[in-house]
């Protein structure tokens, strides 16, 4: 019989539950793309969850010709795995692969939509540093990536302004890890760092600011972030608009915030010592 291609659409396209072979422990599934209006772009999601134990799961995606393609990680934590390959073709064939250990479950999702990621920073980490500045409290988003190492990891650590360590990250070199953390209304010091696996301890917050100390050489990361809730708090106003018959207030060094624009921001503390945040 003849597969039946529909449309792109809201519902999820596949799901499965499967055991891997204890051989080898991969697993292959071959999916197929929807069709898709002329000049739409559509994308795959693939989610693949462990169900008989927390064991790291690997999600490569991969074309007919077992090519492998450029896929985002989503999310990343031990037992479950999102990944994103970006503007697929429609109506095509694809491959899933997935290792890991034990039963677990697979969803597959083609969608025109794309997780907006407002908040990003690629470099070296040895060390960087930021300010995070959150202007309405929100449930913060956080996808860690260290590239190829031997026996090292990226550490994302965010202090909040009385040098509390607020969030851990860490993604062993060659992988990636995610995590979400409530952050209140305030300024927080967000730190890279490259550690050596066997010392996976936050970086010391000396009473002055942090401490640097000397951080082995430096991993090559990328970290992005979104809001995942609605911002808490009042709206924002924009202390610079003038009652009518007013002196302008004076212009100081940096811009207020505008009303309506972004309710979270970061920016290097030491701008081109190693990495670009965005």
């Amino acid at each position: 019989m003849a597969q039946q291609i529909a449309p792109v659409d809201q519902q999820l396209d596949y799901t499965v539950q499967a055991a891997p072979s204890a051989l080898s422990n991969v697993s292959y599934f071959r999916v197929h793309s929807p069709t898709a209006a002329s000049g739409q772009s559509v994308h795959l999601i693939a989610s693949v969850t462990n169900q008989s134990a927390l064991q790291n799961v690997n999600v490569t995606v991969l074309d007919a010709n077992q090519n492998v393609l450029a896929a985002r990680v989503l999310g990343n934590v031990t037992g479950a795995t999102v990944v994103q390959a970006d503007n697929i073709q429609p109506d095509t064939d694809y491959i899933i692969c997935v290792s890991t250990v034990g039963t677990f479950n697979m969803t597959v999702d083609f969608t025109t939509k794309v997780v907006p990621f407002t908040l990003g920073s690629t470099g070296t980490a040895s060390t960087q540093m930021a300010t995070l500045t959150v202007l309405q409290s929100q449930d913060l988003y956080f996808v860690l990536s260290a590239n190829s190492g031997n026996g090292t990891a990226v550490v994302m650590t965010i202090y909040d302004a009385n040098g509390n360590v607020i969030c851990v990250l860490t993604a062993a070199a060659g992988s990636s890890a995610s995590t979400s953390v409530f952050l209140a209304t305030g300024q927080y010091q967000v730190v890279m760092t490259t550690i050596s696996m066997a010392a996976p301890s936050a970086p010391p917050m000396a009473s002055a600011g942090i401490s640097l100390g000397s951080p082995a050489s430096g991993l090559g990361y990328t970290l992005s972030a979104c809001t995942i809730t609605d911002p808490i708090g009042a709206p924002i106003v924009n202390p610079t608009s003038n009652p009518t018959g007013s002196t302008p207030p004076p212009i100081g060094p940096t811009a207020p915030p505008i009303p309506g624009g972004p309710t979270v921001y970061w920016t290097a503390d030491v701008p081109g010592a190693g990495s670009l945040w965005f």
